[in-house]
């Protein structure tokens, strides 16, 4: 009997053993993958910044081709204006005919 009870032991240790080395090796993995994961926050963190960056600037392009159609339309309308002011008067803006 004790022979047996001393096998049992043994058995017993061996399993504990391959247990607490599991959970290490699995506290491992663990921290490898939340690492990993860490590392992937960051770099898609990185990819969005970049990405509303580049939205950013299309969109300033955009305004100021906005702002510089509207900008020639006011010109051109407020020419338009003056030469029928002049030309009420009697006046008129010199043309070059080609």
């Amino acid at each position: 009997m004790g022979r047996e009870r001393l096998c049992t032991l043994v058995k017993k240790e061996a399993a504990y053993k391959n247990l607490v080395k599991s959970w290490a090796w699995g506290r491992v993995i663990c921290l490898e993958r939340e690492k990993q994961e860490e590392q992937r926050l960051v770099k898609a963190c990185q990819n969005l910044r970049a990405c509303v960056a580049e939205e950013l600037c299309f969109a300033n392009k955009a305004l100021l081709m906005v702002r510089r159609a509207a900008l020639r339309s006011l010109l051109h309308c407020e020419h338009l204006q003056h030469q029928r002011e002049l030309n009420h008067g009697g006046k008129s803006f010199y043309l070059e005919r080609l």
